[in-house]
């Protein structure tokens, strides 16, 4: 990671947790598909809520300094400009996702019937998804005394 920033510089790495809903049927999509179909195609380590750890240990073993975090909770409310584009991302995703999934997972032959409830549930005026993301940050150290003298060295 020194590589993409400059000493002082700082890195921030960005991820989604997690999504919750009130929707079982997308619940159930993305936790018996999505997820284990991302692990194993090695788009995903692990379940999403344990990687803030996991970061802040990166940015830790490669000795950055000022680590921080902050998460960003986005919420999907039924008749909110933010739910409509909520509903045309996942109905789009997920009508398309059974073609990659298939090469990871095995997809149900009713998949096209969970998919139809859960595009009714999403739509439903009480329907709230919560898909917070968060946000770890750290700062690169200065240049140690010898990093500078070998880089002097090398311009000579």
């Amino acid at each position: 990671m020194h590589r993409v920033t400059r000493p002082g510089g700082v890195v921030r790495i960005t991820d989604a947790i997690s999504l919750v809903s009130t929707s079982p049927m997308l619940n159930q999509i993305l936790s018996e598909y999505g997820i284990p179909a991302a692990i194993r195609a090695g788009n995903a380590f692990e379940q999403p809520t344990f990687m803030i750890e996991h970061l802040i240990a990166l940015l830790t073993r490669y000795r950055f300094e000022a680590i921080a975090q902050q998460t960003y909770p986005l919420a999907y409310v039924a008749g909110t400009s933010l739910h409509r584009l909520f509903v045309e991302d996942m109905t789009c995703m997920l009508r398309l996702a059974p073609d990659f999934w298939r090469k990871w997972i095995h997809v149900p032959e009713n998949y096209d019937a969970l998919y139809q409830h859960m595009v009714q549930e999403i739509e439903q005026p009480d329907f709230v998804a919560n898909w917070p993301l968060f946000t770890v940050w750290g700062k690169r150290p200065a240049r140690s005394k010898e990093e500078q003298q070998m880089l002097h060295r090398h311009e000579d």
